[in-house]
């Protein structure tokens, strides 16, 4: 009779005829395979993500180029998704101007506009709006809100609409919706102030102001972030979440 050598494997487990020292063999290859597959997934992530990463830069650094205006600032933060790719259209490009809309794409060569991120304005040829006044020292008691770190707010309502506005700085930030839809407006104001206590929006030469619009029955704000820097009026206009918007803002360079 012919013997054949017993190969111990996995699923010798399964077995009452394994040791128990056979046993815990096999599991510990099992957990070492499992880990190792683990280690290769994160590293694919990790170099996918990279490589995406290094074309968003590419991006940015194509349209700096294309641009008339030197030195142009840009935003360098979107809120693209892992695995994503951040694409842009010149609109205007003018030796006073210039003008770029940004999207989201899920293919690196694509010529076609995906999911739209944000459109980011600079003219040197306007002057910045007239912003409204706010009075921080004098808000009414009953219209205070607290918006965290030393920060108060006031809230209000006129024709149909609920306003939340403070003032950080030199910006004037301001959050509106429609009364009807009871839409807490300082869970809002709260997160963004937040996010400034540690993340600094460009600094304007006179004022800037944050605007957020929710639309009747939107969960999606309208958003327009405006500020002049030296004789260029800058504007980043979007749609989505009001701290998404900030952090484009912040990483304009």
């Amino acid at each position: 009779m012919k013997v054949f050598p017993i190969m111990l494997t996995a699923s010798c487990l399964l077995l009452t005829g394994c040791s128990t020292k056979e046993q815990a063999n096999s599991t510990e290859n099992t957990k070492v395979s499992a880990s190792s597959n683990q280690v290769q997934a994160e590293q694919t992530a990790n170099n996918t993500d990279a490589a995406t990463e290094l074309t968003n830069r590419e991006v940015l650094t194509d349209i700096r180029n294309e641009l008339k205006i030197k030195d142009a600032l840009l935003p360098e933060s979107f809120p693209v998704e892992d695995g994503n790719y951040l694409g842009a259209h010149i609109e205007e490009n003018t030796q006073v101007g210039y003008s770029i809309r940004f999207y989201e794409s899920v293919a690196e060569d694509s010529n076609q506009a995906g999911e739209p991120l944000a459109e980011f304005t600079a003219t040197t040829d306007e002057d910045a709006p007239a912003f409204p006044a706010f009075d921080e020292e004098n808000i009414p008691e009953d219209m205070s809100v607290d918006l965290g770190y030393g920060i108060n707010g006031i809230l209000e309502g006129a024709a149909g609409s609920t306003y939340l506005q403070w003032k950080e700085g030199r910006w004037i930030l301001q959050i509106k919706a429609v009364s009807a839809d009871n839409r807490d407006l300082q869970v809002d104001g709260k997160k963004m102030v937040k996010y400034l206590e540690e993340h600094a929006l460009p600094a304007p030469h006179d004022e800037g102001m944050v605007e957020v619009s929710y639309p009747k029955g939107e969960n999606n704000a309208e958003i327009r972030i405006i500020w002049e820097d030296d004789s260029t009026l800058y504007t980043l206009a979007t749609t989505g979440d009001p701290v998404d918007a900030l952090k484009m803002a912040v990483s304009v360079k």
